[in-house]
């Protein structure tokens, strides 16, 4: 499981904008891993772990769909994806709902706003959360090289994605 996340997290990472579909169906299930999580703690890990897929398939299913509100969605669930990060990263476990549809709010204003930069940017950074939370988990990283290894990541991926694009719209 722990490899195939972190591949998961590398085809965010670097290539998000041209599998915005896959963007969208893991940044569902990853918010979907969270809520059911929070909202039903003593179900097992079975049903929390059907519920989530079943956001993300159901999210993924909307990006092939209707694309415009794909890239909203994505937007959406990158934004609470970000929050709940945030919050593990700084140690915080109130889990307040304003944070949550807040980010939530934002990365979907930034979603339909700046769709190709946004995708290009979302993408990175959930892929570099995706990698990040493994390394966590497996390495044991501090916060603060966790942070900083986040935002590393990050950036690497945006560029690498904007490279792309460019190469792609220069027909090369």
């Amino acid at each position: 499981m722990l490899m195939f996340s972190i591949v998961i997290g590398l085809v965010l990472l670097l290539f998000g904008r041209k599998l915005f579909w896959l963007l969208v169906a893991v940044s569902g299930f990853m918010v979907g891993v969270q809520f059911s999580q929070m909202l039903f703690p003593d179900y097992s890990q079975w049903i929390q772990l059907t519920i989530a897929l079943g956001i993300g398939a159901v999210s993924a299913l909307v990006a092939i769909l209707v694309q415009r509100i794909a890239f909203v969605l994505a937007g959406f669930m990158a934004g609470i994806f970000m929050v709940l990060m945030a919050t593990q990263f700084f140690g915080f476990n109130d889990f307040s709902a304003f944070w949550i549809v807040l980010g939530g709010a934002a990365g979907a204003v930034a979603g339909y706003i700046f769709i190709d930069w946004a995708i290009i940017v979302l993408s990175a950074m959930i892929g570099a959360g995706v990698i990040v939370n493994v390394l966590i988990g497996v390495l044991r990283l501090p916060p603060a090289i966790s942070i900083i290894f986040f935002m590393v990541l990050s950036v690497i991926g945006a560029v690498v994605q904007m490279r792309l694009s460019e190469d792609i719209a220069d027909g090369n």
